[in-house]
């Protein structure tokens, strides 16, 4: 019985990867309709008692499917914002989140990554570097600043 479990749960989690990858798939767009979810995956998804099982048991390894996801930032426009941003995007540090040294305010927390590059594709230091750690601004500053010129931000 353990097994089917553990063989549930991970085709349970390859449909939330799906949802989270393929936005145009009929099954996903029917799915996110149905449960009013965003395009974007900018939020969690929420669960209700009369939601199907399969929805609920998306909804309840949600967090384990962001977690075993990385970002590769291209062009930074993805919807989601950098410094509250779930998603892990540097290689072993986890969501920026988690870094920050104080309460962002709003501006700052609806911030993408794409607003914190200048025209010339490198990052504004200024607007962000004052709400991370020293360590983590060092290894930001080894990773290139997103570019218009690079394709859409991809999730592996």
């Amino acid at each position: 019985m353990r097994d089917m479990h553990c063989m549930n749960k991970a085709s349970v989690m390859k449909l939330g990867w799906s949802i989270m990858n393929d936005m145009n798939g009929l099954w996903t767009c029917v799915l996110r309709c149905m449960y009013g979810w965003s395009q974007e995956c900018t939020s969690d998804p929420k669960a209700k008692g009369k939601d199907s099982p399969l929805w609920k048991a998306i909804y309840k390894v949600w967090s384990q499917v962001r977690a075993g996801t990385m970002w590769s930032v291209g062009n930074g426009r993805r919807e989601s914002p950098l410094l509250e941003l779930k998603d892990v995007w540097l290689d072993g540090y986890g969501a920026l989140s988690h870094h920050t040294t104080h309460e962002l305010s709003e501006a700052e927390g609806n911030a993408t990554v794409a607003d914190m590059v200048n025209e010339r594709n490198h990052w504004k230091w200024e607007l962000f570097a004052h709400l991370l750690p020293v360590q983590v601004v060092l290894v930001l500053a080894s990773h290139s600043a997103p570019s218009n010129e690079l394709e859409g931000d991809a999730s592996y």
